[in-house]
């Protein structure tokens, strides 16, 4: 299996300052599962997907300052390593 094969063309990606609010707007208008993100040269940084948006969606809704959901269920309460991901608000 190639790159190619998997991938579509063309690239759609993301700056570092997207909302994960527009992230997820591209995800659905392009229906992909995720998007490079590129500082402001183009170079690659990262990447977003929906699992990051999901994860993002079960840790908001815990109670208590945990995060719950299915996050939670996985780390076993201890999501710390996790946490910038469930509090980014920017890709």
């Amino acid at each position: 299996m190639k790159v190619q094969d998997v991938m579509t063309s063309p690239v759609h990606s993301v700056g570092t300052g997207a909302t994960l609010k527009d992230v997820a707007r591209l995800l659905g208008e392009y229906g992909i599962s995720g998007l490079p993100v590129v500082d402001a040269s183009g170079a690659l940084v990262g990447i977003v997907s929906k699992a990051d948006i999901l994860m993002k969606e079960s840790g908001e809704r815990g109670a208590h300052g945990e995060h719950g959901g299915l996050l939670g269920l996985l780390r076993g309460g201890d999501d710390a390593p996790l946490s910038h991901k469930v509090d980014a608000r920017t890709a």
